[in-house]
């Protein structure tokens, strides 16, 4: 996954490149996505995972959008060992 930002532009990919994928012999589908940087529900609806789930998150790293320790990996990390801690 990578994620980069130039100027007002917010750009992503995940997976292989066509041309990596070609080139070991891949069958491969490609797909654009357009969307806006902020989901429209929110502060609502999230996903349901528990918090032990959510430390599996492979969240896209870049500087002008977290830090190299997302804040939500952290927060995840922390609340898991609580809840082992308690025996939950």
């Amino acid at each position: 996954t990578a994620v980069s930002k130039v100027c007002d532009l917010e750009i992503a990919r995940t997976g292989l490149l066509e041309r990596q994928a070609h080139a070991v012999g891949l069958r491969f589908v490609t797909v654009t996505v357009e969307a806006t940087n902020r989901a429209g529900y929110y502060p609502g609806v999230t996903a349901g995972m528990t918090v032990e789930r959510m430390t599996a998150l492979d969240l896209g790293y870049a500087p002008p959008f977290s830090p190299v320790w997302d804040p939500v990996l952290v927060a995840a990390r922390k609340a898991a060992g609580a809840v082992r801690d308690a025996g939950a």
